[in-house]
């Protein structure tokens, strides 16, 4: 067999690397994502207007402008964001949903990572996150539901440093939870306090930092969402068990006295 046969072989073609996008001089860099939170940070912080390249597996790389983002995604468990392209990609079904590789240009540098993505018309696209990405968001975003008698409280801020009005609990997830707010107590609509105090009988759990409230339901509703804009104080770890031993008071009878719930409760997180 002659050597030079195998050069003659059609060969598969390679996906190269498109070149950086327009970033900073000093933050030429590209930054690999592999954690879940990691993503989230470094999503959110993408704006409208962004550059970004497609790489579909093939010798074509399409460059296209991010047109919205929905850094938050957390009501449908999992963050896109729209893209138009430079130039109409006709060869597509409308639709057609594929892994590509992507790069988005970031504050920090160039955004890189592999993505799901619709093409939803010749010119338009909507970009996703890897699976396990949109798996770990779901995770996340599955309220843990409170019995009514539970001793999670939860202490808005004063003006002069202190903490007052106590808001009942309703359920709790690692991007928020759901609140009742008193009779007594008012707050504006897309209410946001820098910090806010998670109780149990007095007894501080964590405080979280930076949060925003949504009213939930008609006008005068006391149930508010709040959700988290900023990193609780307590370690993720923390929180995790934080929710775990939230679950673990689901499994409970409820009874008016809750201090096996609160004992309870303390174990799990010691």
């Amino acid at each position: 067999m002659n050597a030079d046969s195998h050069d003659d072989a059609p060969r598969r073609p390679v996906a190269q690397r498109p070149d950086p996008l327009p970033v900073p001089a000093a933050q030429q860099q590209y930054v690999v994502i592999n954690q879940p939170l990691r993503v989230l940070e470094l999503v959110s912080e993408i704006t409208r207007g962004s550059r970004c390249q497609i790489s579909l597996g093939d010798e074509r790389v399409l460059t296209a402008t991010l047109m919205a983002t929905m850094a938050n995604g957390r009501s449908s468990g999992a963050l896109q964001m729209d893209a138009r392209l430079d130039a109409p990609l006709d060869d597509v079904d409308p639709w057609h949903k594929r892994d590509v590789y992507l790069w988005v240009a970031h504050p920090s540098g160039i955004l890189a990572m592999r993505a799901p993505v619709v093409f939803a018309e010749a010119t338009r696209v909507r970009l996703g996150l890897p699976r396990e990405i949109v798996r770990y968001i779901r995770r996340c975003c599955q309220r843990v539901r409170l019995p009514e008698h539970n001793p999670i409280r939860l202490a808005l801020p004063l003006c002069d440093g202190g903490f007052a009005h106590t808001l009942r609990v309703l359920d709790l997830s690692q991007h928020g939870a759901s609140v009742e707010l008193p009779d007594d107590v008012e707050l504006p609509v897309d209410a946001q306090v820098n910090a806010a105090l998670f109780l149990h009988r007095g007894k501080p759990l964590g405080v979280v930092v930076r949060c925003a409230f949504t009213q939930i339901g008609d006008e005068g509703s006391r149930l508010y969402g709040l959700h988290f804009l900023g990193t609780p104080s307590v370690t993720r770890m923390a929180l995790d068990r934080f929710v775990a031993a939230a679950e673990a008071l689901q499994t409970q009878p409820s009874t008016p006295d809750p201090i096996g719930d609160v004992d309870s409760l303390e174990a799990a997180l010691d």
